[in-house]
């Protein structure tokens, strides 16, 4: 087996041989001195004793020059090293100046791959590796609700939250919070924002960095103070500073608010809060076990863990079911766990499929570069042929070619950090956009150093096979056996390598595409084209009662219908794509159902301005008000789940979670007058879930935070948009007013998975590029060394297509054996990617056989210009020219 040290240590065994050295020359001192004591009349033996005598300590005088000699000898050492490091990166560069054409072709590659695996690291660094901005981020935990099947949910109850809060000793703080979109009134302007409302010791949890003023406490919610703490980005837009803003008051959903303080925008949490206001924590008031409508954070004890907090809160939420089985529904225990865990939550399984499949890509950006090196390696046959004979160790030889890559792997990192940071700002804002923690990607000081471990890496992957093939003896011939089928062919193994790990990225990406089309293939249940929405929210004192809230969208109703090109309009409190309240269930044979369903409060004209098809009964009219009988519209997931095989006209059931403390606790019975088709309410990847619909004329309560739905006919969109803005401005000029497309928030609800979908398309088109350059400078390569037998072959009567199937079928082989080493790996990874797929299996036998094709097609497409090429060569003139 060959000897690679020398490629490390420049002169093996010289610490034996400078021992030997000493320990010889040490005798040699004795033995003189031996000599000159006999010729003075000494014995033998009484001239060794006293020469040993004279000069002392002879295993300590050794081991003391033995010390000074090795630290001359590594000071030569290093030296000769440093000597011989600077003439190889010299010879290296030289190399690769000589060889413009190579090396831009290995630089720009290999760049390419450094700057797509840098830019992916930035977000997965950003958002899973990197600590939440918390101090002591890993007390940080979120508490919520566990199910009678033990499932946990992630909203709790102010009632048990309070019972827990009271109930354990491992939490130091706890609060609840709850985010959602807020009408904001400043000076003549009027805007929405993102607030979130919060309760309990909400930023004692998280004890984020201020800016300016102090944070909300407990007894501000409890003393009903109307404050408000302001993130560091709103208080400069609108107050101009930090500083400024403290003390100023704005209108908050009706209600003045004091700001009191102003937060660090890298500590928001929940992430893209504009303001922070507290809120009152009574869990004595209505029905709050089943008001399951907040979420719970913790900062436990120091000496805490997840155990033990679990099993103390577990004992708490069995005393709530003892106490209170009636409003116990999801308190069958706590779930507690890391909050990073639940901020990151699906998003990591997609970090870590795009991380393995740009690693992927990195693979075959160096395999193509080793394929390209193998080629070259063959040229430089004759060169290290000599250099061995003349004595050169195979050491010197492969160091000096594994610079010469860490060279073009140091040009191509250079380029990468230009790209990456050239288009710093586009590709975290297409990347980050819709990830949690967005804030925390950055392209840093971490990000360069992992970016310089990627580039030597990728130089020294890339260079040592090539480096290590070439140090060996070469034939300076190469036989037949070396051109057919990739066996011992330089690079056969290399490009097969490449197809297989670009197969299994092109199965991935087909896998996810098919997936997605299947998503957009589903039947929302409505039609969201041509459609506006805005989201309005009445908060004067005159509509606290409701009834003039009714009356107001009466009016504004009227007034969109006048518009132009405005079919019909509507309103409902909760519309697709939005947040949507969900009710507990009763029926006269059933009081306890073991499910609830969506509760939607809509106005007249709803379904058909969403397109919601009505089945069976009637839609609400102008006869249902107030004081009539109270009725409901349901849809057929709701009569197929509480009516089975019966009609659900005429039947009846009550909401007691929503309408409950409308009526003292006693929720009225609803009469089923008509079943519409089903609506994914969160887009094309939720399932259906019952839902019931009431008259907002019959719940006036409800109706103060109304979204307006407008469908446009054959109108621009844009000017219909302006005209609806307009309108509803006109009717109360103190509204915050957003129109939107309905289209748009539903395409936006799927924007994680077309961002995934899209890269990897890049990376299997990437993948598949660099196939067809390692295919190309295969047969290129193959051809050129087969020029003599092709001329032989071609004298002899060979036509060109016998010779065009011989280079064919080499090509040929090796990528079918790629192709079947990638179907294999890509069957057995593709469990990785079940999770992120919707109605395709993760082993779908028309995405595997489809990708396959497409690359073998692709690649034999890629050996046929040098195959051809070779085939029409002039034999004389390829035979004159060997």
């Amino acid at each position: 087996m060959p000897d690679y040290r020398p490629v490390f240590r420049l002169r093996p065994g010289r610490r034996a041989a400078l021992r030997r050295e000493l320990d010889e020359e040490l005798r040699t001192h004795i033995e003189l001195r031996v000599e000159e004591l006999i010729r003075r009349g000494l014995t033998p033996e009484e001239a060794r004793a006293e020469a040993e005598r004279r000069f002392g300590d002879l295993e300590g005088a050794r081991r003391a020059l033995y010390a000074s000699a090795r630290r001359r000898e590594a000071r030569l050492d290093w030296r000769r090293l440093i000597d011989a490091l600077s003439r190889d990166v010299r010879l290296a560069f030289r190399r690769i100046v000589r060889a413009p054409t190579y090396s831009a072709v290995s630089v720009c590659i290999l760049s390419l791959g450094i700057a797509i695996t840098t830019v992916m690291f930035a977000v997965f660094d950003g958002v899973l590796l990197r600590p939440l901005p918390f101090p002591e981020a890993d007390l940080l935990v979120s508490l919520q609700s566990v199910g009678e099947q033990g499932a946990p949910y992630d909203r709790v109850s102010m009632a048990n939250w309070h019972d827990w809060r009271a109930g354990t000793t491992t939490l130091a703080a706890t609060g609840l919070s709850r985010q959602d979109r807020l009408s904001v009134r400043l000076a003549d302007e009027t805007f929405r924002v993102t607030g979130t409302a919060v309760g309990g010791d909400f930023f004692e949890v998280f004890r984020p960095r201020l800016v300016a003023g102090r944070a909300l406490v407990y007894a501000d919610g409890q003393e009903v103070r109307l404050v408000t703490v302001l993130s560091s980005s709103f208080a400069s837009r609108h107050f101009g500073s930090a500083q400024e803003s403290l003390g100023r008051t704005l209108s908050i959903s009706g209600r003045p608010y004091e700001v009191v303080g102003v937060l660090d925008d890298r500590d928001a949490f929940p992430e893209r809060t504009d303001l922070w206001v507290a809120f009152h924590v009574n869990p004595g008031s209505g029905a709050q076990r089943n008001n399951i409508n907040f979420q719970a954070y913790a900062r436990l004890q120091a000496d805490a863990d997840l155990t033990r907090t679990r099993a103390e809160l577990d004992a708490v939420a069995r005393g709530i079911r003892d106490t209170d089985p009636e409003g116990a529904f999801h308190s069958h225990g706590v779930h507690v766990t890391s909050l990073h865990q639940v901020v990151v939550a699906d998003t990591a399984r997609t970090l870590w499929l795009l991380m393995a499949t740009v690693a992927a890509v990195l693979l075959v950006v160096c395999a193509n570069l080793a394929g390209l090196g193998l080629a070259r390696a063959r040229r430089r046959a004759p060169e290290v042929a000599v250099r061995l004979a003349l004595g050169s160790g195979r050491g010197p030889i492969v160091r000096e070619l594994l610079i010469e890559y860490l060279g073009v792997a140091a040009l191509a990192g250079l380029l990468a950090i230009v790209i990456v940071w050239s288009v710093e700002g586009l590709l975290l804002e297409r990347l980050s956009t819709g990830l949690p923690r967005s804030r925390a990607i950055a392209l840093d000081l971490r990000v360069a150093l992992f970016a310089a471990a990627v580039t030597v890496g990728s130089g020294l992957l890339a260079g040592l096979v090539p480096a290590v093939r070439a140090s060996r003896a070469p034939a300076l011939s190469v036989g037949r056996r070396a051109v057919r089928g990739g066996g011992g062919l330089p690079g056969g193994v290399l490009v097969g390598a490449e197809v297989a790990l670009a197969l299994a990225i092109l199965i991935g990406g087909g896998l996810l595409f098919r997936s997605l089309h299947a998503v957009v293939s589903r039947d929302l249940g409505y039609d969201p084209d041509g459609v506006f929405v805005t989201e309005i929210d009445l908060n004067g004192e005159e509509y606290r009662s409701g009834t003039l809230a009714v009356e107001y969208w009466r009016v504004l109703l009227d007034d969109l219908h006048q518009i132009p090109g405005v079919r019909s309009a509507a309103v409902a409190n909760w519309i697709p794509t939005g947040p949507g309240g969900t009710s507990f269930l009763s029926f006269p044979h059933d009081p306890e159902p073991d499910f609830g369903g969506g509760y939607r409060v809509v106005s007249e004209r709803y379904f058909e301005t969403l397109g919601i098809a009505l089945h069976a009964g009637r839609d609400f009219t102008a006869s249902d008000d107030l004081g009539t009988e109270r009725v409901t519209m349901v849809n057929r997931a709701m009569a197929d789940r509480a009516w089975p095989d019966q009609n659900p006209i005429g039947q009846r059931l009550a909401a007691p979670s929503m309408e409950g403390w409308m009526y003292e606790g006693a929720a009225p019975w609803l009469t089923v007058i008509g079943v519409v088709d089903d609506v994914r309410h969160d887009g094309h990847e939720s399932d259906v879930q019952p839902e019931l619909y009431v008259l907002h004329r019959q719940v006036p309560r409800w109706a103060r935070g109304m979204t307006v739905v407008v469908r446009g006919g054959d109108a621009d969109p844009a000017s219909l948009g302006s005209e609806v803005g307009v309108t509803i401005r006109a009717s109360d000029p103190s509204l915050a007013v957003e129109v939107e497309r309905l289209d748009r928030r539903v395409t936006g609800l799927l924007r994680e998975r077309v961002v995934t979908q899209r890269i990897l398309a890049g990376f299997g088109l990437a993948a598949l590029l660099l196939v067809c350059l390692g295919i190309y400078g295969l047969v290129s390569h193959a051809a050129s060394q087969r020029t003599r037998e092709m001329a032989v072959r071609a004298a002899l009567g060979a036509r060109q297509t016998g010779l065009l199937r011989l280079m064919l079928v080499a090509a040929g082989r090796v990528i079918a054996a790629g192709t079947a080493v990638g179907l294999v790996v890509a069957y057995g990874l593709a469990g990785l990617v079940d999770s992120l797929l919707v109605d395709v299996p993760a082993r779908d036998p028309l995405t595997f056989v489809g990708a396959a094709a497409l690359i073998g097609l692709v690649g034999l497409l890629a050996g046929l210009v040098p195959s051809v090429q070779a085939a029409r060569m002039d034999p004389i003139e390829a035979l004159r020219t060997e």
